[in-house]
């Protein structure tokens, strides 16, 4: 890959990562009940349009903290294999 092609990746995975961060924040502030996607895009600093080019809708994000949830106690109890390092928990 070309340093443009990295840097564009690079981009994209940071900015996939503010979602979740984002989600995370407004489902410990208003409660999973409460919070809604406009919250959660508000939080990110995105567009309904961009949320939806890295996430397909609300529980999505919802699932991925559980995903990163599963990994960082099977990572610290040892209980992690590949199949668990695979999961990103993200786009």
């Amino acid at each position: 890959m070309n340093p443009k092609e990295l840097l564009e990746i690079a981009i994209k995975d940071a900015t996939c990562l503010l979602i979740p961060d984002a989600a995370k924040k407004v489902f410990t502030g208003q409660g999973y009940m409460n919070a809604r996607l406009e919250d959660i895009i508000a939080a990110a600093g995105f567009a309904k349009p961009s949320f939806y080019s890295y996430y397909p809708d609300y529980e999505a994000t919802f699932n991925i903290l559980a995903i990163r949830g599963m990994n960082a106690r099977a990572l610290m109890t040892g209980e992690a294999d590949d199949i668990n390092l695979k999961i990103r928990g993200g786009c």
